[in-house]
């Protein structure tokens, strides 16, 4: 959400947007549907200018979409399925959970969850459920600062049973990871 505008992934393989301010009077109707290659939506994120709108999408595709004409403005073909979307603090990267959009080296490889620190100095990436990598996205560099090792009392042998959700302190220097076990569908 970035003001009054509110940004949905829908069941329809669409991206609806409301208005937050005139919902009741709009009946429930949001104020936009953006169509892509009717493919599953997996994730959303908006810049922090609120002006763009990154949408992830299951078959390897990235759109962004300009928040004012309501355009696709940008098509990126991932390497995988894109699990997850987000920009920077400053809005000048987008990563995705398959690579990183901008003028520093691309990471290459699968990653299933990431967050930026809050100073936009860090990206913390999670690629098994053994590891999180620390890279600085100010230095040309295609090796991570930090490779933390996750040690636990349980056995993550399944990966497909646990999930990795992590994100940094407000001041960017602490990193809290968060194991939970997915639910049996």
């Amino acid at each position: 959400r970035i003001g009054n505008i509110l940004a949905t992934e829908s069941y329809d393989n669409t991206v609806k947007i409301w208005d937050m301010e005139s919902l009741k009077a709009t009946n429930n109707v949001p104020i936009k549907t953006l169509i892509g290659d009717n493919d599953k939506v997996t994730s959303i994120a908006f810049n922090p200018e609120g002006n763009l709108l990154a949408v992830g999408y299951v078959k390897n595709t990235v759109k962004i979409w300009e928040m004012y004409s309501y355009n696709c403005i940008a098509t990126f073909k991932e390497i995988d399925s894109v699990k997850s979307v987000s920009f920077n603090k400053t809005g000048d990267i987008l990563a995705t959970s398959s690579q990183l959009f901008t003028n520093i080296p691309k990471i290459l490889y699968k990653v299933k969850y990431f967050t930026f620190s809050p100073n936009s100095k860090l990206l913390a990436t999670n690629i098994n459920n053994e590891t999180i990598k620390l890279w600085n996205v100010e230095k040309d560099t295609n090796s991570p600062i930090q490779t933390i090792y996750i040690l636990t009392d349980f056995n993550l042998s399944k990966e497909n049973d646990y999930e990795f959700k992590f994100m940094f302190s407000h001041n960017s220097k602490i990193l809290a990871v968060v194991i939970t076990q997915k639910e049996k569908e």
